[in-house]
């Protein structure tokens, strides 16, 4: 919903359900959630995850006192169907990126030593990606290699990584962006699509034996 203010052209996030046509307005307009109500909490370091169907509208949020912020971002479009009291697969992925795997591929027969073989994968993802983004700050927004530091946030921002690149990897939303999640600052292609992101993306598909829905190596 939109209203005047700072980036008000992008409009906000609806935090009610009702939608009666008399009060629909005035509704929206008390209950809506916008970009510029969060400025007063950028006064420090802030992560910002958004899960919306119109999480644009915080794509051009900054900090007028010029504290560190990062927003990561859900896909405009989603391959699974969005639930509004558990988020879409992007929540999914940043809170379980091997079950989000299996659910975007409607996977609902897995193994136990597949679940384990794909998180001991993931635990060796970790770990090779923090030295890549600790490697990348040339071409890094400096504000990353300072959240990365903080353990919580360095796994956010690694799985943002995954849910990235998979979206990018697999058939059906390969180079359709509207897929992918977004960050804000951008995170440069050679590092969202690292060979590290890449090979446990890849490694999951062959252990649950899904590598048919995913491009060539050679074509990502």
């Amino acid at each position: 919903y939109k209203r005047q203010g700072i980036n008000a052209e992008y409009g906000g996030l609806i935090m009610s359900s009702k939608k009666t046509e008399v009060l629909e307005q005035q509704t929206q307009l008390t209950t809506s959630f916008y970009a510029e109500d969060l400025l007063p909490f950028t006064r420090k370091p802030l992560m910002l995850i958004i899960d919306s169907d119109n999480a644009v509208a915080f794509k051009h949020l900054t900090s007028p006192f010029g504290a560190p912020l990062i927003c990561l971002l859900s896909p405009q479009l989603s391959l699974v169907e969005r639930k509004a009291s558990r988020g879409s697969e992007f929540t999914y992925f940043l809170n379980s990126p091997v079950s989000a795997f299996c659910q975007a591929l409607g996977l609902t027969k897995v193994s136990n030593d597949q679940f384990t073989k794909a998180n001991e994968s993931l635990n060796a993802y970790f770990g090779s990606i923090r030295k890549v983004l600790a490697a990348s700050s040339q071409s890094l927004e400096p504000v990353y290699t300072q959240f990365i530091e903080d353990e919580i946030l360095f796994h956010f921002i690694a799985k943002f990584l995954l849910c990235h690149t998979f979206f990018h990897l697999l058939k059906s939303s390969h180079s359709k962006r509207e897929y992918y999640p977004s960050a804000v600052p951008a995170i440069p292609d050679s590092v969202v699509l690292h060979d590290e992101v890449c090979t446990c993306v890849f490694s999951w598909a062959n252990i649950f034996r899904v590598t048919d829905s995913f491009i060539d190596k050679s074509d990502k």
